[in-house]
């Protein structure tokens, strides 16, 4: 039951770590995509909606790039979502406090061995 505790509450903390990197990636994606958005949706409009969609010879090349990176912000907000969705149990504070492993306990490292140490084998 204490490795349960101690499995559930490191769950926890791995989840909130890799959260806090994913928000920090999401939020530089997004300061990124934002004035590729703004120029794009600008060049649409000085051109004209008709000319947008018929270039003769479009590059592509910033759309690319803003592809790729758009791919990837819709990739860490599904991750992000699906974290949210994970059900961890609660523990309570208390319930596995006894069964905290203490370096200092000796009847723990007296069972560890069967009461011999690894020279005494």
């Amino acid at each position: 039951a204490a490795i349960v505790g101690i499995s559930i509450q490191y769950l926890m903390n791995e989840r909130a770590v890799f959260r806090k990197a994913a928000e920090q990636q999401a939020r530089r994606l997004r300061h990124t995509l934002a004035p590729q958005w703004s120029g794009r949706d600008q060049a649409r409009q000085r051109i004209g909606e008709e000319r947008w969609l018929n270039n003769p010879t479009p590059k592509r090349e910033f759309a690319q790039i803003r592809k790729t990176d758009e791919a990837q912000l819709r990739d860490i907000e599904a991750a992000l979502k699906q974290i949210d969705e994970m059900v961890v149990p609660v523990i309570e504070s208390g319930r596995y406090r006894k069964h905290k492993y203490q370096p200092g306990n000796k009847k723990r490292r007296q069972q560890r061995y069967n009461h011999q140490r690894p020279t005494d084998l």
